[in-house]
């Protein structure tokens, strides 16, 4: 593997986009596949990324279907779909790339990386730690550039996720290389799990500290289930908390969300764009796992139900009330 290769960010939607735009600035040979709106705007006017402090303009190369790309050599996919179009996107993919082609799954749920090994022979896991949010066609907000874990599937390391990891680190990210990518996948899908409850709950009316008691009661289910099924959540690196921590965090008394600029999690972006729900492939893979084992996990059972709720008759994320949220805190 030599360090003459290219990047296809196949997904460019917020998460995308921001990878995509960071190493294409670091001089990386980058190529962004996306929406037909996105991708347009970013042929005309370049991309446009903003933080709280800072803002980019990316001329980088994009396209609304793989029609016009061409495998390379030393091509490298990072897939950035949501995880509701991961076989469609697998095989799309492989009608244009060879299968010996690295792909990198740089998505939420913990289901993705073995969908991809069924196609691609190497597949490699990716945690994304850090908040992007698809404010118009052609613009990404993020509150500062975050963290990527990086590793081989189902554990490992090699010279490509080296590479990749340098490439990263010298677009500007905060980069871990994990030898067993599961663990910190599904410890960022317990964190998922809390990012949509502040979605469902994002009703400036509701006191924060009430919708960080929900979080724990979820976090506590979670882990138990998890340690039943022997699944070790945790993080290859101290800079990231682990399930414990995360509830000591959300003890402490919760500051009003004030953001600089519009910076929301994919689920409140999805409700307000009446888009489908990941919620099946966060909550759910507990609740699947806690069926199995014949544990029940009412609480998070409950807020899935919501999730639907809001999703089959297309609701804002202001949706529910403070009535709602102390309903719950009565029941469970």
């Amino acid at each position: 593997m030599t360090d003459n290769f290219g990047y296809i960010i196949f997904g460019a939607g917020a998460v995308g986009s921001t990878i995509g735009g960071f190493l294409k600035l670091a001089g990386k040979d980058t190529i962004l596949i996306g929406r037909k709106k996105h991708i347009e705007t970013i042929q005309k006017h370049g991309l446009q990324m903003n933080s709280y402090t800072e803002s980019w303009s990316v001329d980088i190369p994009a396209f609304n279907s793989l029609e016009k790309i061409r495998p390379r050599k030393n091509d490298i996919i990072f897939l950035t779909v949501k995880t509701n179009n991961t076989n469609d996107g697998i095989r799309e993919l492989a009608k244009i790339f060879p299968k010996t082609t690295p792909v990198f799954s740089f998505q939420n749920s913990v289901i993705n990386e073995k969908i991809i090994y069924s196609v691609f022979q190497n597949t490699y896991g990716g945690v994304v730690r850090m908040t992007s949010h698809l404010y118009l066609p052609g613009i990404v907000n993020f509150r500062k550039i975050g963290r990527l874990i990086v590793g081989k599937y189902p554990n490992g390391n090699d010279t490509i996720v080296q590479t990749v990891a340098s490439d990263l680190q010298k677009a500007g990210f905060d980069v871990s290389v994990s030898e067993n990518i599961m663990n910190d996948k599904w410890l960022k899908l317990a964190l998922n799990a809390t990012s949509i409850v502040t979605a469902i709950f994002s009703n400036s009316d509701i006191d924060r500290n009430k919708t960080n008691m929900i979080k724990i009661k979820i976090l506590r289910e979670i882990k138990n289930i998890l340690k039943i099924a022997k699944i070790n959540a945790v993080p290859c690196s101290e800079k990231d908390k682990t399930i414990d921590e995360m509830i000591s965090h959300f003890q402490k008394p919760a500051q009003p969300y004030r953001p600089k600029i519009p910076v929301y999690n994919s689920t409140w972006q999805a409700l307000v764009n009446k888009k489908p729900l990941e919620a099946k492939y966060f909550l759910k893979i507990f609740l699947d796992l806690a069926e199995k084992y014949e544990v029940s996990l009412p609480l998070t059972e409950e807020i899935l139900k919501m999730c639907n709720y809001l999703e089959i008759h297309k609701l804002s994320p202001e949706y529910f009330q403070p009535e709602d949220i102390e309903k719950l805190l009565l029941k469970f």
